[in-house]
């Protein structure tokens, strides 16, 4: 909003000039020119937007909001929010940014230019980059030329200039499309060379400096608040002031588009970022001004002259300014919830909702005006992850201006990697398609609509709207296995995977009780790769299994065998049931054969190998198996030494080794000793005891 209104006026004498295009004319998403039907508004309003069949919506970012800490991450999600909900009601949207934090600024005075530009020009980058194909134009400052939104200080066109070089190439970097529009200019009065004073410059003038300074190319179109006065919008002007003392009108955003065609040639779009008109409901409030030749009162019209005016607005527009694009109504619902009784809080007897949130008569007008359906529809395709399987799906949509004609069709293309792009569904109905590829591709796709009366929407950008990395090769994994069996009260089970592509998400992990149990889910879709296993039965047998998902969506096939197996007992499985025999007798003599007994306490059958290190000592059978609840018997021979004087010990190791035995091998320790006294052989055979396998 503007507050000063003095108003000297120029007749334009530019009519005849053959303007050269914009230094930045480019395709767009959204045309430079157009009328546009648009107002300012909350944003849990966007219903009533597009009741009234607007095509376009205006929100503030707060800069000191958004990001409040130096070099701090930005809050995206309230944008977000806005955003995306505005785009589902078919509405364009533009964002104002301004009111920098005072760690940029180094004053608490609202919008003073910061202290360097290139942390606007980041803050700006940032936003725009999250923010690429949501958001259509993006406003910069509000009315730099008035001096209480430039920070209390006299307005500088040269300083607004250098902020305009350091912000645009960086907007253009996140978001080519993107339209940098210039902050909308207060209606201050004077002619094309006013310097204004300490409290403003004017606005002609403040173009024409801008201009000077070497602004031209670093903006896509002016800004221009040209509130109405008690005028119609129609009312002409004259240099003198005489026909508009108040100082103003709603045209004058046609000698604004011609100061810069004078100082520069080029026949510059003007978006009229907010106009409207002042009324009070009916109560005929006079506010603290009034009087004033300058202030509110004078400014006050009924509320059927706001709603004639409005409508009267967008007619003459569209029927004389082949420049102009979207034109925004200030405001939607600023007197909504607020008192009946007249106060000084000017800005909402601009509004079209009542306080009770009723309908004005301007509102009831603008829903039923004809809009001229200029404007292309905006579409979008759902976001992709960065990796997707071998065949995956896209979908896209579209929302037609409220009141438009409606979608017509849509061109979807794709290409892979920097190539070319290709025509997927040229001309469809449709609004997804299924797309298959192989590994390793990285493929692209864009959309653009087109409604019924024709407007045809630009691709959004050559890079695209999404993308994604095909990953067409799920991943492997493994449980680990176990060497041996557990006897705690639980065990860790462990995992492990990898993939080539996209990388591991998840994992899922079974087990079963047994050859016959029933895979049961261990844990389901974690990240970890271990977990403790409880509640486990004696005697038993544990299988395990897993899979997993990577971040394609692709997910490994459970394998038909099991990856490991543990086996769980408390009672040992095989040990000696036989004391160890003694021999007696005298060098080289013989020895009767002794008895082993092996017996199996576990639940399983285990094969079992024994073997000897001396020659002397020999077992048989060498190997076996012994079934569970069984027993097996070993044959021990022992052959004295032929020669020997004294008592002569001779040591033995006999190993048995279970292929399922927890503590195999067993190891039976013999000694002998040799007697030439007594002819006798002593033979122990020790076992270990209380353990088994």
């Amino acid at each position: 909003m503007e507050a000063c209104f003095a108003c000297l006026l120029l007749v334009s004498v530019a009519v005849g000039l053959n303007p050269s295009p914009a230094g930045s004319m480019r395709s767009q998403s959204v045309p430079l020119r157009g009328l546009g039907f648009g107002i300012i508004s909350e944003p849990d309003r966007r219903d009533s937007v597009a009741d009234l069949g607007f095509n376009w919506v205006k929100y503030l970012v707060i800069w000191k909001d958004a990001q409040p800490q130096k070099g701090g991450a930005i809050d995206f999600s309230t944008y977000d929010d806005w955003v995306d909900k505005a785009r589902a009601k078919g509405l364009r949207v533009l964002l104002r940014i301004d009111d920098p934090p005072s760690w940029a600024t180094g004053t608490t005075e609202k919008n003073a230019p910061p202290l360097n530009d290139a942390e606007l020009a980041e803050f700006v980058y940032q936003m725009v980059n999250h923010l690429k194909g949501r958001v259509d134009a993006w406003e910069l400052w509000n009315e730099p030329n008035l001096n209480y939104e430039w920070g209390y200080r006299r307005p500088d066109p040269a300083r607004f200039t250098q902020m305009l070089k350091a912000v645009y190439p960086r907007l253009k970097s996140a978001d080519p499309q993107a339209l940098l529009i210039l902050g909308g200019l207060s209606t201050t009065g004077g002619d094309f060379n006013d310097d204004g004073n300490e409290g403003h410059i004017g606005d002609l003038g403040y173009l024409t400096k801008l201009a000077q300074a070497g602004a031209a190319g670093y903006f896509d179109a002016i800004g221009s608040h040209p509130y109405g006065g008690p005028y119609p919008p129609e009312q002409d002007y004259d240099i003198n002031n005489t026909t508009t003392p108040v100082g103003l009108y709603f045209r004058r955003s046609e000698l604004q588009h011609e100061a810069w065609l004078r100082a520069t040639g080029q026949d510059m779009p003007v978006w009229v970022t907010e106009f409207g008109w002042i009324q009070d409901f009916g109560q005929n409030c006079t506010w603290a001004d009034a009087g004033s030749p300058w202030g509110r009162q004078a400014q006050k019209v009924t509320p059927q002259q706001q709603a004639d005016y409005l409508v009267r607005a967008f007619q003459y527009a569209s029927a004389n300014w082949p420049w102009i694009g979207p034109m925004i109504i200030f405001n939607l619902e600023k007197a909504v919830g607020t008192s009946n009784s007249c106060d000084n809080n000017y800005e909402r007897y601009f509004g079209i909702l009542r306080p009770d949130g009723s309908a004005t008569p301007a509102y009831t007008a603008l829903k039923a005006m004809t809009k001229v359906d200029n404007q292309a529809p905006v579409s979008q395709m759902t976001s992709l992850s960065s990796y997707s399987t071998g065949t995956f799906t896209v979908t896209w949509s579209a929302a037609d201006n409220p009141g438009g004609s409606g979608i017509q069709s849509y061109d979807v293309q794709q290409r892979e990697g920097s190539g070319s792009w290709n025509n997927l569904l040229p001309g469809t109905t449709q609004t997804s398609a299924s797309v298959a590829g192989t590994d390793g591709q990285r493929l692209s796709f864009r959309v653009r609509a087109r409604d019924k009366l024709g407007n045809l929407e630009s691709f959004h950008s050559d890079d695209g709207d999404i993308s994604t990395t095909v990953d067409a090769t799920p991943p492997n994994s493994s449980v680990l296995s176990y060497a041996v069996p557990v006897t705690s009260t639980f065990f860790p089970v462990r995992w492990s995977g990898s993939d080539g592509g996209s990388g591991l998400a998840n994992y899922d992990v079974q087990y079963r009780s047994g050859i016959t149990g029933t895979w049961t889910n261990l844990v389901f879709a974690v990240t970890y790769t271990r977990t403790n296993f409880y509640n486990l039965q004696d005697k038993t047998t544990y299988f395990f299994r897993s899979r997993a998902k990577d971040k394609a969506s692709n997910v490994e096939a459970y394998p038909d065998d099991p990856d490991s197996q543990m086996i769980y007992s408390w009672t040992p499985y095989v040990t000696s049931t036989v004391a160890p025999p003694v021999w007696m007798g005298q060098y080289g003599g013989s020895l009767a054969p002794q008895k082993l007994v092996l017996a199996n306490y576990g639940a399983y059958s285990t094969n079992w190998q024994a073997t000897d290190n001396v020659s002397w000592l020999s077992v048989s059978p060498t190997s076996g198996t012994i079934a569970a609840g069984s027993t097996a018997t070993i044959t021990l021979q022992a052959a004295a030494p032929v020669t020997g004087t004294g008592t002569v010990r001779f040591d033995a190791t006999i190993i048995i080794t279970g292929t399922s035995a927890w503590n195999s091998p067993i190891t039976v320790s013999a000694t002998v000793y040799a007697v030439d006294v007594l002819n006798s052989i002593y033979l122990p055979f020790l076992g270990r005891s209380a353990t088994g396998w």
